[in-house]
């Protein structure tokens, strides 16, 4: 509805907003306080590239922390939610070597991630980045089965969007 649309759009300037006062911001007292629960690196890549096989994975070591919750965004659309509901993610993996997370969206071009680099280089400067990347018609191809999954009579053939992508 218009309702929910603006409600969006208003979200997403206030998120904007903070993301901008904390880059030029002195770091937060509940940043500050709690520094050593950052993650140290990031797994991203683009949607249906294999960036959750290699975190379910990733949760078996016995040196690294992988948030609970796979894509916390919080260096771009969720990053209202403040420092402390982040920094919780990580505070059981505090004696860990490695605490990570992995927000796909982070490599997108949307409005709220475009920040994203520059709070991870400002917040996480000695992060590391695992980026995964997949065959491009591969991805599309399993982008078009997780979508027509849903509802696969809403969907054309795969054969015939190849063909005429426009139709």
């Amino acid at each position: 509805t218009w309702r929910e649309r603006l409600e969006g759009w208003l979200d997403a300037r206030r998120v904007a907003a903070l993301q901008r006062r904390a880059l030029s911001a002195p770091l937060p007292p509940a940043l500050l306080a709690r520094a050593h629960l950052l993650p140290n690196a990031f797994l991203i890549g683009a949607a249906k590239s294999g960036t959750t096989t290699l975190a379910d994975t990733l949760r078996r070591h016995p040196d690294l922390w992988f948030s609970p919750r796979k894509e916390p965004k919080f260096l771009g659309s969720t990053f209202d939610r403040g420092w402390d509901w982040y920094l919780d993610l990580f505070a059981p993996g505090a004696g860990r070597r490695v605490r990570m997370e992995g927000s796909t969206k982070y490599t997108s071009g949307l409005a709220a991630f475009r920040r994203t680099p520059a709070l991870a280089r400002r917040f996480c400067p000695e992060a590391r980045i695992v980026y995964l990347v997949r065959h491009p018609l591969d991805r599309i191809v399993s982008q078009w089965r997780h979508v027509a999954g849903d509802r696969p009579w809403r969907h054309r053939d795969f054969a015939d969007l190849l063909r005429d992508p426009v139709g």
